[in-house]
């Protein structure tokens, strides 16, 4: 939070993932690591590659990096040079841990952890045994409960706070100044219904005894908000001139796209109003909200083929733009009072690495994919055009290496994206979801279109596929598929 020092995880193919002598492929690696933040230095790595490190949380008064190495929680002093000393485990637990928030005193973590494990479960995980039979029964066996528990670092106690105990916690975050916490949780741990059934609850940590492990606890009271709205994901705190609020990404009432919603939270933890859509009339569409101690949250936004980033200015209710960037980020952080920001950012022939910095002069601080600069890419240009309705619309086509639209027409794939609120931005297309660079390697121009519903240009344009799924949007399609045959790009047979 106070530090300019960011944590990042990244996956390698480590040596102990080759198979074993008997047979069984173990996991990768994945490593956390600490760079500087506006300067060009080289990141330290924190761990030895022996384990899958995750979840790198600060602690609020930044001595402290928490984070979770397979089935453990760990707690290291970092410095500005590095770390200070070895990691030391705080939590041991036979299950998934989720979510993970130092809260303010240091006295305690709140913690977003599954079940524990039977011995049947440790068997087949030993065993390397995870299929699972498409049941009911097996579902609900799958589907693990995370209930939001709290740590005592002090004793080790490690208790399910009890105003919660029958809810599946999917996020939660604790108020700036070390008051309550933001709680949003499902009805039961199944993605469906349970991302339909999002609720929000303000639960305080005043009073009551820490019981047993895994007990309920009776800490604080718990208020319930109410529902959401599908996929309602990261709550954030924020102080106006009325008081706090909590602010969340979710589906708006019209059910297209993705909006910024809030709700005022009053003294006693009740709803001080209705919720309220921050974002109704924006042409550009949020994708990420993260909250920080100084002012209103800061938000990542899909700007055409292009990322911005806004930040919720608390006098007007609004968001206002601070900069952007070509191609697609991702991942989004930031500093106490948002002067210093880290994610993790695409262009066209550059693979989403780690930059950091002042949002204005960010300075990429990780490099993972080196050997792709002696690749020869395809050409990557963007595209415009207008579908039969006159509707502007916009993509990516992608040639083979080393040749122009002179050297037409091509062989033409088209790749359509999912959603529909979704979209293709100008960043590069390597992976294993957005592979037209291998296309175009092997001799094939690609078309990716983003037709009407797509993420990128407002809540209007989403809504233009409302209950209307396959039908403009694929004329869009088509029209994009007829200029390219007209400009001489794709061949036409």
């Amino acid at each position: 939070p106070r530090s300019t020092l960011f944590p990042y995880t990244t996956l390698f193919r480590s040596p102990s993932a080759a198979l074993s002598a008997e047979g069984v492929r173990r996991r990768p690696a994945k490593d956390l690591w600490i760079a500087p933040v506006g300067e060009s230095a080289a990141p330290v790595r924190l761990t030895d590659g022996r384990v899958r490190a995750r979840l790198p949380r600060w602690s609020p008064d930044s001595d402290f990096l928490f984070y979770v190495a397979d089935d453990e929680l760990r707690r290291l002093r970092v410095t500005a040079d590095g770390p200070a000393g070895d990691a030391g485990t705080m939590l041991r637990w036979r299950g998934e841990i989720s979510g993970l928030t130092p809260l303010a005193g240091g006295r305690l973590v709140a913690v977003v952890a599954g079940d524990e494990r039977t011995e049947d479960d440790e068997r087949r995980r030993a065993a390397g045994d995870d299929a699972m039979a498409w049941s009911e029964r097996a579902v609900r066996q799958h589907w693990l409960w995370h209930r939001l528990r709290l740590l005592d670092l002090s004793s080790g106690e490690f208790t399910v706070l009890a105003g919660l105990a029958g809810r599946h916690v999917t996020s939660v975050t604790q108020r700036p100044d070390g008051g309550p916490l933001a709680v949003m949780s499902w009805d039961c741990p199944e993605w469906e219904p349970g991302i339909f059934s999002s609720r929000l609850h303000i639960a305080g940590l005043d009073g009551g005894a820490v019981s047993d492990r895994g007990a309920a606890s009776d800490r604080g009271a718990v208020s319930d908000l109410g529902l959401l709205g599908f996929e309602a994901r990261s709550p954030a705190w924020w102080r106006g001139a009325d008081g706090w609020h909590v602010a969340w990404l979710a589906a708006p009432p019209s059910g297209c796209g993705t909006a910024v919603l809030d709700i005022a939270v009053s003294a006693d933890g009740a709803a001080a109003g209705e919720p309220r859509d921050l974002t109704a009339e924006m042409t550009v569409c949020p994708d990420e909200l993260v909250q920080v101690a100084d002012g209103g949250p800061v938000a990542l936004f899909a700007e055409g083929l292009d990322t911005a980033l806004y930040r919720l200015d608390p006098a007007g209710s609004s968001f206002r733009r601070v900069t952007g960037w070509t191609g697609g980020a991702a991942a989004l952080s930031a500093s106490e009072d948002a002067t210093a920001i880290a994610l993790r950012a695409s262009t066209a022939y550059t693979p989403r690495d780690v930059s950091a910095g002042s949002p204005h002069g960010l300075i990429r601080v990780s490099d993972l994919r080196p050997g792709l600069r002696d690749i020869a890419l395809g050409t990557q240009e963007r595209l415009s055009w207008r579908a039969p309705d006159g509707l502007e619309l916009d993509g990516v086509l992608i040639l083979p290496p080393g040749r122009g639209r002179a050297d037409g027409p091509f062989p033409l794939v088209t790749l359509i994206h999912g959603g529909p609120y979704d979209r293709w931005a100008d960043e590069l297309m390597a992976s294993w979801a957005s592979w037209g660079q291998w296309l175009a390697a092997a001799g094939f121009a690609v078309f990716c279109p983003n037709p009407r519903g797509s993420e990128g240009h407002g809540r209007e344009f989403a809504t233009l596929v409302a209950g209307a799924v396959g039908q403009d949007e694929w004329t869009d399609i088509l029209a994009g598929l007829d200029r390219l045959v007209a400009d001489g790009v794709a061949d036409p047979d």
